[in-house]
């Protein structure tokens, strides 16, 4: 399983086929010794694939892009290279698998699964909730007045009708602290989880508490939807926990200091996460991680704390580290192990 990259592979004999001539010529510009530390840290949206020297992480080619040349990086995470008519041509074209529209979690129909996963890596790169797949086919759409003082303010103002005696006052506060919504309306018993709407038809939250006649709470819609979005990432995972084998300590100067106390040679590192134990026969065992390894990257992305491991540990595979090990620097490729 292990993709170490450290230096070009020698050739053994001088006779060589036209395609090892190639590879001979690519590995001559290579390094010697990969240091890669040097190696750029790229946003990826399709993806990371490893450079022609076996040394880097590159892009790998996101839908539209050519492929299928030597210059050409293979083609990311559930796409094919496709050539015109079915022929190979000099020149391809990366395509998704799958061509069905499908809807994700952030309310947007996607052309294909392809864009949706593009747009997940995206926000997960940036610290923001990855984007799942709610359905297959597009999203339910409506007409939505964004100049309305309920979207722009998030409320909704005096209401008496004779369809809903007594609905008064309701309330939707954008803030993280309250989890309900308190509304001063008549809520009959037996519609305790049932829809709360407004007047334009929409469902706005779900009817939880009667506290008294008038005054009742209920849980508002965007929780509703964060705790569904979650459910299905879960589902999606088949509630199984995922695992490398490492037990960790996240770099810091304290740390470095007692590191260094204890070994000379310790190297100078600022981040990254210490490999304090491997537990044996686990896939970082296996993958060739060893105690006293230092992972400064995950998949090109700095790391800085042992949350920003295991998150990708959660929700990434395969991993590529970049482990400093010595003087020495290292590339891993491993795959997380599911567990019950």
């Amino acid at each position: 399983m292990r993709v170490s990259l450290l230096s070009p592979l020698l050739l053994l004999s001088l006779g060589c086929s036209p395609g090892a001539a190639e590879l001979s010529a690519v590995r001559a510009k290579c390094p010697t010794r990969c240091d890669v530390s040097k190696c750029p840290s790229p946003s990826c949206p399709s993806g990371y694939v490893p450079d022609r020297c076996n040394c880097c992480l590159i892009c790998a080619a996101g839908e539209g892009d050519s492929c299928g040349r030597k210059e050409d990086p293979p083609c990311g995470d559930s796409l094919d290279c496709r050539y015109p008519m079915g022929k190979r041509f000099a020149k391809g074209v990366c395509q998704c698998k799958l061509s069905a529209q499908v809807c994700g979690s952030d309310g947007r129909t996607y052309d294909n699964i392809c864009q949706l996963k593009a747009v997940s890596r995206k926000a997960l790169q940036h610290g923001l909730p990855a984007v799942a797949q709610v359905q297959k086919g597009a999203c339910e759409s409506g007409h939505l007045q964004l100049s309305s003082p309920r979207y722009k303010f998030n409320f909704i103002a005096d209401v008496v009708e004779k369809i809903a005696p007594a609905v008064v006052h309701i309330e939707l506060f954008l803030s993280e602290a309250p989890i309900y919504c308190s509304l001063v309306s008549f809520l009959q018993y037996g519609n305790s989880g049932g829809p709360l709407v407004n007047l334009d038809g929409e469902v706005i939250g779900i009817n939880t508490l009667k506290v008294t006649a008038g005054i009742s709470f209920a849980i508002p819609s965007d929780r509703i939807t964060q705790f569904l979005t979650e459910s299905h990432d879960k589902q999606s995972k088949d509630g199984k926990k995922r695992f490398i084998g490492i037990r960790m300590l996240t770099i810091t100067p304290a740390l470095v200091e007692e590191l260094k106390h204890n070994n000379a040679d310790f190297p100078d590192v600022r981040s990254g996460i210490y490999v304090h134990e491997v537990v044996p026969n686990s896939p970082s065992h296996r993958g060739g991680i060893q105690d006293g390894d230092i992972i400064v990257k995950v998949n090109g992305r700095p790391l800085m704390t042992s949350s920003d491991l295991q998150e990708a540990v959660m929700n990434e595979s395969p991993l590529l580290l970049e482990v400093r090990r010595g003087n020495d620097d290292l590339l891993f490729n491993i795959e997380p192990e599911v567990v019950m």
